[in-house]
């Protein structure tokens, strides 16, 4: 399957990132809902949605999605839609991982993070399973590839205690990887998406390979990701 965010979470967390600014305070994590659709573009071309949900309760919080990408692969048209469901606890802590994918093939992928080592099992459309163990640290965010809304919930961790760098475990499942990443705050800054400006704070996530610039509202919510290395572009749809 290709990946649009190819490059994956690497251990070195990158330093180099502007001052930053005071950020307005924010509502607690189990305060946090949010819904809406965000348009994936690749190269300037529209390529995909993603239509996602946050929910939050007392004790915990689900963020769940529909990604469907449409593109071509020498030559053939590529279809792919997956659902992606994470579980968390009310501080935003990973308790359990579930993401199905169509393309034609059927992938059904399951993560428990309740215990240590973490536990991954992919069952695949042949029947076969691929199970795994991980030793994941404190501090773990999920950013599975090609599911955009999980930004979001980094941005959540981040805005939890403002400023400054951050350092968190990053795990993508697809991949069974994990990795460091950091998040820092650019200010506030005038960004266009979709033919319209808006004045939205700026947040970088940095690994030693791959920058992700995220603009978020006031209330923590992501409205447009870059990645500059994969020409990719996401933006919420109004």
């Amino acid at each position: 399957m290709k990946r649009i965010l190819c490059k994956a979470l690497a251990v070195a967390i990158l330093a180099a990132v502007v001052p930053s600014t005071p950020y307005p305070q924010s509502p607690p994590p189990s305060a946090f809902n949010d819904q809406g659709t965000f348009i994936i573009s690749q190269a300037g071309r529209p390529m995909g949605t993603e239509k996602f949900s946050i929910r939050s309760s007392s004790n915990q919080i689900l963020a769940q999605g529909e990604v469907t990408l449409l593109y071509e692969d020498s030559g053939r048209a590529v279809n792919i839609h997956t659902f992606p469901k994470l579980v968390l606890s009310s501080k935003l802590e990973p308790i359990s991982y579930a993401w199905d994918e169509k393309s034609p093939d059927i992938y059904h992928l399951e993560v428990d993070f309740r215990s240590s080592p973490a536990r991954s099992v992919l069952k695949k459309s042949n029947g076969k399973e691929d199970v795994r163990v991980f030793r994941l640290g404190p501090d773990l965010v999920i950013l599975d590839n090609n599911i955009f809304h999980q930004y979001e919930l980094l941005v959540r961790r981040y805005l939890a205690s403002p400023g400054g760098i951050q350092a968190f475990n990053g795990f993508i499942p697809q991949e069974a990887l994990p990795g460091g990443l950091a998040v820092a705050d650019a200010g506030t800054a005038e960004t266009k998406g979709r033919g319209k400006k808006k004045n939205l704070r700026h947040l970088i996530v940095t690994t030693n390979t791959l920058r992700v610039d995220l603009w978020v509202d006031n209330l923590g919510r992501l409205d447009r990701l870059l990645s500059p290395s994969a020409e990719l572009e996401v933006v919420r749809k109004e």
